[in-house]
Formats: C-alpha cells, structure tokens, sequence
C-alpha cells in the first residue's frame, strides 16, 4: 500500500513539474518567433536595398522609422534602415571608398517593453 502513496506522490511531483514549465515554454516559444519574424523583415529590406545599383543607394536615414504594415501579422513590428560610408576597417566614413553599410533595425513589442535586432550588412561598389 505505502508504494502505491509513494508512486502517486512521485507521478503527481513530475506532472506539476510538467505543467510548471509549460507556460515558460509556450512564452519562450513566442519570444522566438517574433524574434524570427523582426529578422526576416530585416532581410527583407536588405535584400530591396541591394537589388539597387551601389551609385543609387543613398547615404543617411533610408527608411525611418514606421510600422511595416498596417494590418495583418507584420503590423506589430517598426522598421527603420540607417545607410552610411565606411573604410576599409569598417569605421564610419565621410568619404566614399567604395563600401557602404547598411543598417536595418526592427522593433517589436515584448510584455510592455520594446524589443529589436539590428541586421548590419554592407554592400561594396562594383
């Protein structure tokens, strides 16, 4: 009879465990997705940059910050791209050696705090 109590203490013991870490799960869970999703849009971007010939991409603030859609799943997340010179050790530059980088920056919402990624890619004159 006690290895009947000591077997139902140990089942319920490991099924309140279980469901513990559910919640802790499905969050996390979330949290990558919508990390997953900001890196997309950040790509997604990027990729329209490049599709441009080097001479047609313009230094500075490319695309200010904005939501990337207004409705739909993309609605929650903010995006904004920062373009400028850099040298060949990747500093900032004022002057155009040939290398660009661009900077894509997607903001979201995560329990009331704002979340982002940047994605930093650069791009060279051909």
């Amino acid at each position: 009879m006690s290895e009947v109590i000591v077997a139902i203490m140990v089942f319920t013991v490991g099924v309140l465990s279980v469901v513990e870490v559910f919640p802790l799960y499905r969050k996390m869970s979330r949290i990558s997705e919508k990390s997953s999703v900001a890196v997309f849009l950040a790509q997604e971007q990027v990729e329209n940059i490049f599709s441009q010939s080097y001479d047609s991409i313009t230094v500075g603030q490319f695309e200010v910050k904005h939501a990337v859609a207004a409705s739909g799943e993309f609605a929650p997340y903010q995006r904004k791209t920062d373009i400028s010179y850099v040298d060949g050790s990747y500093q900032n530059s004022a002057a155009d050696v040939g290398l660009k980088k661009v900077i894509t920056t997607v903001y979201w919402d995560e329990d009331g705090s704002e979340k982002s990624t940047d994605l930093v890619s650069l791009i060279s004159a051909k």
